[in-house]
């Protein structure tokens, strides 16, 4: 029972940053999105990749960069 109760709780404090980020991005605000994407990015998250990645290639809250994107 204790894994499952870890499981869940693993599954929604992983989720919350994700949610944040996209509803920094609807608002406009990158910076905060890209602040809770990046560590999601880097640890492997795809979600995460693809939308850092969208916002490089278009330039939203850095300097476009296709290339990095």
């Amino acid at each position: 029972m204790s894994a499952v109760l870890c499981l869940l709780l693993a599954l929604v404090s992983t989720s919350e940053p994700m949610e944040q980020a996209k509803a920094a991005l609807s608002a406009g605000n990158y910076a905060q999105a890209a602040s809770k994407l990046q560590p999601l990015a880097e640890a492997g998250d795809p979600e995460a990749q693809y939308l850092l990645g969208h916002m490089l290639d278009l330039g939203l809250g850095f300097e476009p960069e296709p290339r990095t994107a």
